[in-house]
């Protein structure tokens, strides 16, 4: 009798001090587990790539749209209104909900560029010197504003004045006639975003930078000798994001370019828009889009496949367009 009562008090011994172990060791485990959990769950939401982290993003892109051959530009004016165009001389415009069949406005010239201000004013140029504007109705006989250049891009503040840019020249288009070429310091593949009519900002693929106000045009420096510089928008005469083939981001800040990022995965910049200065959106030749929100860049998911996108346009941190040399429209 008594060796039972000296087992089952033996018993009762080592089971106070299992379940006190227990209680330590169940805890540390519960502890772990909820660690590993956060963890994982930080890795899913962060994401890891070429050994840098990259911030996932909310939004997203819908699906590719096909609309078209191949798109060489987009501007949008509200989330109800853009216009695109492409590389054998149509237009097709977005209502909001679907895009328009594609009506050629330009023969067989490869339209290189489009800008609208609203749904009455719209310019495009081509890669043959002409220049087509839109009046709220029709699309105007192309005119040709300087010779059989290529007019690489076109940037309008209102239907009173744009400013196109080929290749070492810039033309004003001013009340309702264009003004003669002016010689300016950017050459290849030149592109442009004005914001007034006092301030636009000019940049090429060599890294030359040329800014217009109200002395005319003068150089920037800064950007040389950045190579292969291949997309700007300014957002006022503070604040122009310029990107680079290789996903560097310059910035300038009113008085001078310097170098403010690289983006993530980058393949080949194409198009970058800011409808402010919090919200960027930029895309590369492989189908990628990169989202700035006022302090770093992220990557998005990929939702183009490997299509190169040639424009992307942001009327909001709510509402951007793109299209691509695919024929597809994606809207986010």
């Amino acid at each position: 009798m008594k060796n039972h009562k000296f087992l089952f008090n033996l018993n009762n011994k080592l089971i106070g001090k299992l379940i006190k172990y227990c209680k330590v060791f169940c805890s540390l485990v519960i502890v772990v587990s909820m660690l590993s959990a956060t963890f994982l769950s930080l890795s899913f939401a962060v994401g890891w790539s070429h050994n840098k982290a990259i911030a996932a993003t909310t939004a997203s892109w819908g699906r590719p749209l096909g609309i078209d051959g191949s798109m060489t530009s987009l501007s949008c004016i509200y989330s109800q209104y853009c216009v695109a165009v492409d590389s054998v001389g149509n237009y097709l415009e977005f209502n909001g909900t679907s895009w328009s069949k594609p009506i050629n406005i330009d023969g067989s010239g490869v339209i290189m560029a489009v800008s609208c201000v609203s749904t009455s004013f719209c310019m495009a140029v081509d890669n043959v010197g002409n220049a087509i504007e839109f009046n709220g109705t029709n699309w105007e006989t192309p005119t040709s504003i300087d010779g059989t250049n290529s007019i690489n891009a076109i940037s309008c503040v209102s239907s009173y004045f744009c400013v196109a840019v080929t290749a070492g020249n810039a033309i004003n288009f001013e009340v309702t006639t264009w003004q003669s070429p002016v010689s300016i310091s950017v050459g290849i593949d030149p592109k442009i975003s004005c914001v007034t009519t006092y301030f636009c900002m000019a940049v090429d693929f060599s890294g030359d930078a040329s800014e217009f106000n109200l002395s005319g045009w003068s150089n920037i420096s800064g950007l040389a000798p950045v190579p292969a510089v291949t997309g700007i928008n300014c957002v006022d005469v503070d604040f122009c994001m310029a990107a680079t083939a290789s996903g560097n981001i310059w910035t300038f800040n009113g008085s001078y370019w310097s170098e403010t990022g690289v983006l993530p995965l980058v393949r080949h910049v194409t198009s970058i828009d800011c409808p402010t200065i919090n919200f960027c959106m930029a895309a590369d030749n492989d189908g990628h889009f990169y989202e700035f929100n006022g302090t770093s860049w992220n990557l998005m998911i990929n939702t183009d496949g490997g299509f190169v996108v040639n424009s992307v346009s942001c009327v909001s941190e709510n509402f951007c367009n793109a299209v691509d040399t695919g024929g597809y429209g994606i809207e986010y």
